[in-house]
């Protein structure tokens, strides 16, 4: 399609906004919306990415905030209670039902509350015409037939509280002393969505049922569906099944507005496990929804405004010893009917909590004192204008998931609807037109000092305490009280290479003609594995890897060959610093970053055909032209000692490293990343071994996977990688001896003040070499361990929110199987999980698994193959795989769904008597410091 690029094609566009002004927003003209006489609304989209396939929400408008004080955490209580019967499918046969379509249970069926709305949303195959009957009935239940069955209530009670235990924590006790401040005034600040445990554990099924019969009316639902499907016929079936619900009595719902004071809120916590310091510097605006395009422009002038203040604030944190290591920027609808500008400085480094706000004060302070620049304004127009540009492009490849949550997001803030088609050709036709003028009448709207919200989250550290509420506003009037100097016009580079090296040949070529794959070989005898899709409309993806990686390094440089890419990164390619390289990239889509693993290293990158030759010079220069710079080291080791310092306190990270570096009996190179590690790496070191590494290419491969044509990306790939240097030395990774545990082992790690435990039982099974069809019977044996541990442990035993069961078949540098049956639970609740775990591993080890559940699990499997096959990433990470491997890279592409419906009952009970055996197993127990050590063997 001919893209609307031209004044010729944007003049009627332009006349239409210049002088239709006071119109209104146009909503999305494929959009089939209504409403219906009992007032529910339904909004409904077709796309056809993923083909056959159809995302729905049943969205009710109201949430938390709607609780009376008797029933806080109801509202979560019953979105539970849905999925556990039904007027027409009682106790579990909604999830039963909806699997043996293929669709997995929390991937494709789900639901969340909020503080205002609570919502359901479920993915069904559009191929199938029951599948869509099926879903409309299960959307019709959660409106009015939710079976709250006593019995039902209290088996799910402690499920309850054990997600309530799940999410109690360093950043959730921050919250509690924050809320109230951040919300002061309003209901908000008492009415967390996970509720209140003393009404969790002791409400009657009575005030359940009074929340559902007062707030699941017809005039408080949205019915959202995007994807696959004939939409004038799923309008037919909304209207015959939920026309016929009756109005109920009207309760006005509980909404309140977030108070914009003249003074700043402060809230500050510290917390001795917080994983990371954050600082939040908001400014808190009013909202009215845009009806018009005057508003449209006006929303484009403000993304303008805050796409230069990010800019800079991302150019400030590219430079040496920043004092935090992100930073985010947000305009949007918010909580308590107000919008908000949000900067959050997140990972600060310690003691940089008074930098990181006089950073970001700083910014917004010198956009409020001086006029942007002209170099400023064309920046941001030509990211936004990129942005917008590409969306229009990948309009028809964008997921119908993310588009549905678009549009729900759309329709919770009451804003229109818009068409893909319009949002590119107001921004092509808006854009150009904004001036230097109008972002100064958007500054003084936006950039007010009333409003503002400062929520600071700190490490709990005696030594350097984060600063007080009073300290934070004096700090905020000393901003406001400087002259900051106006905005430095800073260089951008032209061009990335002086003078492009000379291109090399393709030598040979041949083409996988059931498959599509061409595989070219290069002059310098480096292997190129094209498969073109049309997943995308204009974006590729590509990977240059070689066996190697920091196994190669020796034990004393070991530290420094492990972060020798990530310092690469940090400090640019060629003659440029990362800072000059992100403001070459402003207004390109193009990612590049080089890797070095345990046994391979790499190049890998994604970006729009537009943007392909930047990409394949950032990959030229990243293996030609690597940069290590002390300055940027020293900025580097002070951003990630931070950073691992602050997970060092995290109990759940704790737990983790400790059960992997465990399984290899404590090798050195598997040890947790932490401080030491990094106190070990020298500049020098980690350069040369980049180096070593990159500067001879030969024996690599390179895979690229996406919408382009191979004609064209020809010359590309013959002068930027075939020029690579290749000396034809055999690069091979080394084996350092890492190898899993021999017998079995107990470890339990105390950490954590909540009670709350994890448990993890890993074993490790037997196998010789895996084929496809070992995989794939793999792949069942997880789906049948997985859906038996959460019967049991979260449906009968109510002992875990979300325990389930992985099966992974490692390769490198050991063969090995690893089955990991994991749960969170209470500590009391250990022993319990633990002898269930081993009474289902032996029972699946003796008996086949039932016949229906295993059809159930191939139908998913089928499923997400096909969805999988519609994935570029996922493609390409197949692909890499199997060149990787060595296996037929065209078996999983074309044999996958043969092999699938191939394997039998039997063939999934012998590998689960060779992967759950107790010969071998490790089993890792999470325990509050509060409690006394346990005994060996507790649980066997």
């Amino acid at each position: 399609m001919k893209a609307f690029s031209s004044a010729t094609a944007l003049f009627p566009f332009l006349a239409f906004l210049l002088f239709a002004q006071p119109s209104p927003i146009p909503q999305d003209p494929a959009l089939r919306s209504g409403k219906l006489s009992n007032g529910l609304r339904y909004f409904l989209l077709p796309h056809k990415m993923p083909a056959q396939r159809l995302w729905i929400m049943l969205s009710v408008g109201a949430g938390s905030m709607e609780e009376d004080d008797d029933q806080r955490g109801l509202a979560h209580f019953v979105e539970h209670m849905g999925f556990n019967g039904t007027r027409h499918f009682p106790k579990q046969q909604l999830i039963e039902t909806l699997e043996s379509f293929g669709m997995r249970f929390g991937a494709d069926l789900n639901a969340f509350t909020g503080y205002e709305s609570t919502n359901y949303i479920l993915q069904v195959p559009s191929d199938r015409p029951d599948a869509l009957d099926t879903a409309l009935l299960i959307l019709l239940d959660w409106a009015t037939g939710i079976q709250l069955d006593s019995l039902e209530f209290e088996k799910e009670r402690p499920v309850i509280i054990e997600e309530w235990r799940l999410g109690k924590g360093a950043e959730d006790r921050m919250w509690q002393k924050q809320a109230p401040i951040v919300y002061q005034g309003t209901r908000y600040a008492d009415r967390d969505p996970i509720g209140d445990t003393a009404v969790l554990l002791r409400a009657p099924l009575e005030a359940a049922l009074r929340y559902y019969r007062t707030w699941y009316r017809p005039d408080l639902i949205d019915i959202i569906a995007v994807g696959d499907a004939e939409m004038e016929q799923v309008e037919r079936k909304i209207r015959q099944l939920f026309d016929t619900i009756a109005s109920s009595s009207i309760r006005p719902r509980q909404r309140e507005l977030l108070p914009i004071l003249a003074q700043p809120i402060v809230a500050v916590a510290a917390d001795p496990e917080a994983m990371l310091t954050q600082v939040q510097f908001t400014l808190r605006l009013p909202y009215t929804p845009p009806r018009t395009l005057d508003d449209w422009r006006q929303n484009l002038i403000e993304r303008l405004l805050a796409e230069i203040i990010d800019a800079e604030l991302e150019e400030r944190i590219k430079q040496p010893n920043p004092p935090c290591r992100f930073i985010s920027t947000s305009l949007r609808k918010s909580t308590g009917g107000r919008r908000e500008l949000s900067f959050s400085a997140l990972l600060v480094v310690p003691g940089g909590i008074e930098s990181a706000l006089c950073m970001v004060g700083t910014e917004i302070e010198r956009a409020r004192q001086h006029r942007f620049t002209q170099s400023q304004l064309d920046q941001a127009r030509q990211k936004l204008l990129r942005e917008y540009e590409r969306q229009w492009t990948n309009r028809n490849k964008e997921e119908s998931e993310n588009l549905l949550f678009e549009l729900w997001r759309k329709i919770e803030a009451d804003e229109v609807p818009t068409s893909p088609e319009f949002r590119y050709k107001s921004a092509q036709a808006i854009l150009p037109t904004v001036t230097l003028e109008e972002l100064e009448q958007t500054k003084a709207q936006l950039l007010r000092r009333e409003g503002t919200v400062v929520i600071v989250s700190s490490e709990e550290n005696k030594d350097v305490p984060p600063p007080t509420e009073d300290r934070i506003r004096a700090l905020l009037d000393s901003i406001a009280s400087v002259a900051h100097p106006p905005y430095q016009e800073v260089a951008v580079p032209q061009t990335l290479l002086e003078s492009p090296p000379k291109p090399g040949t393709i030598r040979s070529e041949k083409t996988l003609p059931r498959s599509g794959i061409r595989l070219w070989t290069l002059s310098n005898g480096i292997r190129v594995v094209l498969k073109p899709t049309t997943n995308s409309d204009d974006e590729f993806h590509i990977r240059l890897f070689r066996s190697g990686g920091h196994s190669l390094a020796s034990d004393a440089d070991f530290p420094s060959a492990y972060f020798a890419a990530e310092i690469a990164a940090e400090c640019g390619v060629g003659r440029f610093s990362l800072v000059e390289i992100e403001r070459f990239l402003k207004g390109k889509i193009v990612k590049v970053s080089p890797f070095i693993r345990e046994l391979l290293e790499g190049i890998e990158g994604s970006a729009s055909w537009k943007d392909a030759k930047t990409l394949f010079e950032l990959l030229y220069l990243h293996v030609t032209a690597p940069r290590f710079d002390s300055s940027c080291f020293a900025s580097f080791l002070a951003k990630n000692t931070a950073y691992y310092e602050n997970l060092s306190r995290l109990p759940d990270l704790r737990f983790y490293d400790t059960l992997e570096w465990a399984a290899v009996s404590y090798h050195p190179r598997r040890q947790p990343i932490g401080t030491a590690l990094l106190n070990a790496i020298r500049l020098d070191r980690a350069a040369a071994f980049y180096r070593a590494r990159f500067q001879d290419m030969a024996g690599a491969t390179v895979i690229i996977v996406g919408r382009f044509d191979p004609d064209s990306l020809r010359p590309l790939v013959e002068r930027y990688l075939a020029s690579l240097p290749a000396r034809r030395i055999t690069h091979r990774w080394r084996d350092r001896g890492i190898r899993f545990i021999r017998d079995t082992a107990w470890r339990y790690i105390y950490a954590g003040i909540e009670p709350k435990s994890y448990v993890n039982l890993r074993l490790f099974g037997t196998t010789v070499r895996p084929t496809l069809r070992e995989e794939i019977a793999a792949q069942l044996l997880q789906y049948v361990l997985d859906r038996r541990i959460m019967e049991i442990v979260r449906e009968e035993k109510g002992a875990s929110y979300s325990p389930g069961a992985s099966v992974r078949i490692l390769r490198r540098p050991e063969l090995q199987p690893i089955v990991n049956m994991f749960a969170s639970c209470a500590p009391d609740s250990v022993q319990e999980v633990l002898k269930t775990f081993w009474s289902i591993a032996d029972t699946l080890g003796t008996a086949p698994p039932d016949t229906a559940r295993l059809a159930q699990g191939k139908v998913i499997l089928l499923r997400e193959h096909e969805r999988a096959l519609q994935a570029d990433r996922q493609i390409l990470g197949k692909l890499t795989e199997a060149y990787w491997y060595g296996d037929d890279p065209e078996q999983w592409l074309l044999a996958y769904p043969a092999v699938v419906r191939s394997v039998s009952a039997s063939e999934v009970r012998d590998l689960a008597r060779r992967y759950l055996s107790r010969s071998r197993w490790l089993a890792c127990v999470l325990m509050p410091v509060s409690l006394p050590p346990q005994a060996t063997g507790h649980g066997k």
